[in-house]
């Protein structure tokens, strides 16, 4: 009986070491706590004194070139600046990804810019006053076949009055080449462009109409004719170089080599060099 209780003290012994002993090792493992996230702010700088809302919130407002904190959570967080005057107004939807700081440049001169442009261009005396050097920059871009840049400069120009960038405007119409363009669209443009141009007393306008119905698909010679015979009593040589070609081929005129001859001549005389080489071949065909 003294050997059982004392086998039962020596487990009991064995046990309360044993527990000890985890205790032991719990007490040296660290306790691992959360770590506290730091927070997240949003600098919004502006180009331009405005006034900021931040989802909804009204923040205040920033000098230009001065800047502003915020204290934001993260996702997805709407930002609007509007100028001082009111007249300006940039809405832009911004990401929160992390902890920390996040900048944002509001950029409000660009809006200034296109705004005024937008004014300027409506009103038609503006246009007038600058059609002259946007018809030049406008042709300059085409001569170097810049043909996007020149379109719009182009547009603003025919339409203050520069009439001889209509005739251009018209042939970048008429020769986009681009796998997105609409063909008879484009050429009903470019048409419409040339009619305006002939009609205003520009005769190489005509000259172009007339081009459109001679060397289309939907050719139309009588037309073609008459309006080189328009461009060509107005002066225009290329009108006189091609009505002459109307004659020498019978495309719109009855066949008639002297009227071909005479045309081809004060084409020549009035400086179309083209119609100088023609005259050539009707005078010397064979050699």
């Amino acid at each position: 009986m003294r050997g059982r209780k004392l086998a039962e003290w020596t487990w009991l012994m064995i046990l309360a070491v044993a527990a000890a002993q985890v205790v032991a090792q719990q007490d040296d493992v660290p306790i691992l706590r959360p770590k506290k996230q730091a927070p997240a702010t949003l600098l919004v700088a502006c180009d331009l004194a405005c006034n900021w809302k931040l989802d909804g919130e009204t923040k205040g407002h920033i000098d230009a070139g001065g800047s502003a904190k915020a204290k934001i959570e993260l996702g997805q967080h709407a930002l609007v600046a509007v100028t001082d005057d009111g007249l300006d107004k940039m809405e832009k939807d911004i990401e929160i990804k992390a902890a920390g700081q996040t900048i944002f440049r509001v950029v409000l001169q660009p809006v200034r810019n296109d705004r005024i442009q937008a004014q300027q261009d409506a009103d038609p005396v503006y246009l007038r006053e600058h059609a002259a050097e946007r018809a030049k920059a406008g042709q300059d871009l085409y001569d170097q076949h810049n043909y996007e840049e020149a379109k719009p400069l182009l547009e603003k120009a025919c339409g203050g009055g520069a009439l001889t960038s209509c005739i251009t405007l018209g042939a970048v119409y008429e020769n986009d080449n681009s796998i997105f363009a609409d063909r008879e669209k484009n050429l009903a443009t470019a048409r419409a462009l040339y009619q305006k141009a002939c009609q205003s007393g520009v005769m190489l306008g005509c000259t172009r109409l007339g081009m459109t119905y001679d060397f289309g698909n939907d050719t139309d010679y009588n037309k073609a004719t008459n309006l080189y015979e328009k461009a060509c009593d107005g002066g225009d040589m290329w009108g006189c170089n091609n009505l002459a070609g109307s004659y020498e081929s019978g495309r719109g005129e009855p066949k008639s080599h002297d009227q071909a001859l005479a045309l081809y001549q004060k084409a020549c005389k009035g400086g179309f060099e083209w119609a100088c080489h023609n005259l050539s071949n009707l005078q010397y065909p064979h050699q």
